[in-house]
């Protein structure tokens, strides 16, 4: 019932907002993440004079991660929303750590059919999670609902490969800086990568960010090499629409989320124990999502406003191809000049080749931004000829 009157009185698609990305695409973001609430229990008489003592919280509890919080047994609730007009998708609570397998698997099916209602493929969806879901296990539940996903990946093991030891030396790295802190860190925008050999079962986008190790400071995520602090992030987005450091920020915009949970206690409180029972738990925290999703829905259709636009990073500045005249038989070979504009990740260096036009070859100096192997292709493509040379079939080049 609480899906069903989301999909029927929910925001209309022109007032749900969404993200657009450099290539001119339309996303919608979803949350998911879990919250936990701990119970207390006191010691218990233990004499045979007394009966088999029964703990009212045995059926909605169990051990598990507490937080900070002050208790001995928790409960875990998975949470659902939409982050652009903070509407509640769905709760599953469970004791002690929950069941997280499950429970994405609803997700994945509540998202999808809310797409649906919106006539929207499942890739225009970016499903953000943390780090507990950063496993080839829970990647898979995603590719197999065909949904995009962002989230922070814990299989640091991917570090020891060498196909991601090559891409890392090859890539350039772009700084970015942390919105709170302010620490610079190094991304390195591995692009794609074919990691069937760790489970996943399609290919993954791997961005590695690196900082420096600092012996004075405790780092709760990342795994330490060396003298660097390595955190990994996934995603299903291509290059061409968020850069590296896109992604970085659209992942720790997630704090957004976490703003929207703290106003949900504070307005209603829908962690609170109000039945010992784990349906009457389950009811009360959907019943509360329900009665936040209608404050929404009647405010807006009170005082509707206007889609704001936000620009979440500025516009990179294109270089254009210069066009050149082909020369004469009786003038000397001149290779074009020009900019050429390839996308990341890329290196630069200065190597020698030949030039071939008309049936004649010159050797020339190239400007060279090695890439990966994806990028074979670029030099016949869009310069209209091809690089005769050893590396020619990892080149697009720069032509000084």
């Amino acid at each position: 019932m609480f899906e069903a009157d989301l999909l029927e009185h929910g925001f209309a698609p022109i007032d749900s907002g969404g993200l657009i990305d450099r290539a001119g695409n339309r996303f919608w973001i979803f949350d998911v993440d879990g919250t936990h609430q701990a119970a207390r229990q006191r010691s218990l008489a233990n004499s045979p004079s007394y009966p088999n003592a029964r703990r009212r919280t045995q059926g909605a509890t169990a051990k598990g991660y507490l937080g900070r919080d002050r208790g001995e047994v928790t409960r875990t609730r998975t949470t659902v929303a939409q982050a652009h007009t903070s509407e509640w998708l769905s709760t599953f609570g469970a004791p002690g750590n929950g069941t997280p397998g499950p429970d994405l698997q609803r997700v994945c099916g509540i998202i999808g059919h809310y797409l649906q209602q919106h006539q929207l493929a499942g890739r225009a969806a970016i499903v953000r999670l943390d780090g507990y879901y950063g496993t080839p296990g829970f990647v898979n539940q995603l590719q197999q609902h065909q949904l995009g996903y962002l989230l922070r990946c814990r299989d640091y093991h991917l570090l020891k490969h060498q196909v991601v030891q090559t891409r890392l030396q090859e890539t350039p790295a772009q700084h970015w800086s942390h919105p709170e802190c302010h620490q610079v860190r190094e991304v390195f925008d591995l692009g794609f990568v074919e990691d069937s050999w760790v489970g996943y079962s399609q290919p993954v986008r791997l961005i590695v960010v690196r900082t420096s190790h600092q012996p004075k400071r405790k780092h709760r995520v990342g795994k330490r090499i060396g003298d660097f602090i390595y955190e990994l992030f996934i995603t299903a987005h291509a290059q061409a629409g968020l850069t590296g450091c896109d992604i970085l920020s659209l992942y720790y915009g997630r704090g957004g989320f976490e703003k929207l949970l703290s106003d949900e206690d504070v307005e209603q409180d829908c962690d609170r124990w109000c039945s010992w029972h784990p349906d009457g738990q389950e009811f009360w925290q959907i019943l509360s999502q329900w009665v936040w999703n209608w404050r929404l829905w009647a405010g807006f259709a009170h005082h509707p406003q206007a889609v704001r636009q936000t620009i979440w990073a500025p516009a990179e500045t294109e270089l254009s191809v210069a066009a050149s005249p082909t020369p004469p038989i009786d003038e000397p070979l001149v290779p074009p000049k020009g900019r050429l504009l390839v996308p990341l990740p890329m290196r630069l260096t200065t190597i020698q080749c030949k030039w071939q036009d008309l049936g004649r070859e010159a050797e020339v100096n190239f400007l060279v931004l090695i890439s990966s192997s994806s990028m074979s292709g670029h030099c016949n493509a869009l310069l209209g000829t091809p690089c005769i040379g050893e590396k020619s079939a990892r080149i697009a080049w720069e032509i000084c």
